[in-house]
C-alpha cells in the first residue's frame, strides 16, 4: 500500500510541474465554455432488502444518481485548460436536494483542476474515490446504487462488510496522469481539515489493451465522519472487463482489513452485459464474506435486468434483484424505471 505521506509528495510534486509549465508559458488568448447537464432517474416497483420490509413506492436514482452539474473549462496556450465542476445530487422522487438530508448542496463534486496533455490534471476540492470509480466501471449494471450487487457489497453493505467512509471525498488533492501506452494512474488524497497521516489515500492503475482492461485499486481510510472514535481500514480490489464479441464479461475482487472493527471481508463479483436488440441484458451476481471475532457472514446478491435505449437521452429498464444474507430472509426486488440525461 503506497503511504500517505508518499502519495501527497507525488500529488505535490505533480502540481509543481504544472505551476512551473504555466510560469514559463505566454500570456493566454483564453476560451471558454460553460456546460449545464444532468441525470434525471426514476423507478417504481417492489423494493426488498435481505430482512428488511417491503416498500412499495418511486424512488429516485436507483438505475444512476439523479443529479444536475455545471461545468466550466478555460482553454489556454500550449495545451494548459483550467475548469471546474458543481454536481448536486437530487431526488426526482420528492424534489429534494441530496442522497439524503446530510449531504451538502454540491455533494456529488465541487472541484477546481488545471490539466495538461503532456504532464495530466490536477484537482482540489470534493470529488469521487478511486474505488468508487473502477467499482462502478468493472460491472454490469455500472455505478447503479440501488441495483449493483458490486456497488452494494462494496459500499452499501456497513463497516461490517464493505468499505468506510463515503464514495466522495471532501478536502482532496488528487493527480491523474496522462494515457501512458493504454496505463493511466490516479492518486488522491483527502479527508482532514489539513492534509496529513490521518487523511485518505486511494491509488488506480487502469491498463488498457486490445478487447481487456484490467485495473488494480488501493485504499487507506483514516479519516470517517460517520466513525468518530477512529478509522483504519485498508482494501484492495482487482478488477477486468472483457469484450468477448457477443457482450462484456467483467469480474472484481475485492478484500478489506477494517482494524477499527477487526474484519476482514472478501468481495467476488462477476457479471455480462449483452446487447439484444436497442438494449443490453445486464446479469451480476456479488458474495461478501466477512469474518471477524463478532462476525461470521454470508451475503450474496444477484441482479438480473434490461435497459432499452428509447433515444440517445432516454432509456428505460426493468430489473429482478435477489439478495440475502445468511439466516436472514430474502430480499426481493423487482422495479421499473426510466432515466433520461441531458
Amino acid at each position: 500500500m503506497v503511504s500517505p505521506i508518499r502519495a501527497v509528495w507525488r500529488v505535490l510534486l505533480a502540481g509543481l510541474m504544472l505551476v512551473a509549465g504555466l510560469a514559463v508559458a505566454p500570456p493566454a488568448q483564453a476560451q471558454f465554455t460553460l456546460n449545464l447537464y444532468g441525470v434525471l432517474d426514476a423507478s417504481v416497483g417492489r423494493f426488498q432488502a435481505s430482512g428488511g420490509l417491503v416498500d412499495n413506492a418511486v424512488r429516485s436514482g436507483q438505475m444512476a444518481t439523479s443529479r444536475f452539474g455545471i461545468t466550466g473549462r478555460e482553454l489556454l496556450d500550449e495545451g494548459w485548460s483550467v475548469g471546474f465542476t458543481l454536481e448536486s445530487f437530487l431526488r426526482v422522487n420528492t424534489g429534494e436536494q441530496g442522497r439524503n438530508d446530510l449531504d451538502p448542496f454540491w455533494s456529488r463534486e465541487s472541484s477546481l483542476s488545471i490539466a495538461n496533455a503532456r504532464y495530466g490534471t490536477l484537482k482540489l476540492g470534493r470529488f469521487s474515490t478511486p474505488l468508487f470509480e473502477a467499482t462502478g466501471r468493472f460491472n454490469a449494471f455500472g455505478p447503479s446504487p440501488g441495483f449493483s450487487p458490486a456497488l452494494r457489497h462494496t459500499f452499501l453493505s456497513g463497516p461490517l462488510g464493505g468499505a468506510q467512509g463515503d464514495l466522495y471525498w471532501d478536502r482532496a488533492i488528487g493527480w491523474t496522469s496522462p494515457n501512458w501506452g493504454g496505463l493511466t494512474v490516479k492518486v488522491v488524497h483527502a479527508g482532514e481539515d489539513r492534509i496529513g497521516r490521518h487523511a485518505n489515500t486511494g491509488l488506480s492503475l487502469v491498463y488498457a489493451r486490445g478487447l481487456a482492461t484490467v485495473a488494480l485499486n488501493l485504499q487507506r481510510t483514516r479519516h470517517d465522519e460517520r466513525q468518530p472514535l477512529g478509522t483504519d481500514e485498508r482494501i484492495w480490489q482487482i478488477a477486468g472487463v472483457y469484450n468477448a464479441g457477443l457482450g462484456k464479461l467483467l469480474a472484481q475482487y475485492t478484500r478489506t482489513d477494517d482494524r477499527s472493527f477487526d474484519v476482514k471481508s472478501r468481495i467476488v463479483s462477476v457479471g455480462a452485459l449483452v446487447p439484444l436488440g436497442a438494449g443490453n441484458v445486464m446479469l451480476q451476481f456479488a458474495q461478501t464474506l466477512a469474518d471477524g471475532p463478532a462476525i461470521d457472514r454470508k451475503h450474496q446478491t444477484f441482479s438480473l435486468g434490461y435497459d432499452y435505449d428509447l433515444s440517445k437521452q432516454t432509456d428505460v429498464y426493468a430489473v429482478l434483484m435477489r439478495d440475502q444474507v445468511r439466516r436472514q430472509a430474502t430480499g426481493l426486488t423487482l422495479a421499473t424505471g426510466v432515466r433520461m440525461r441531458y
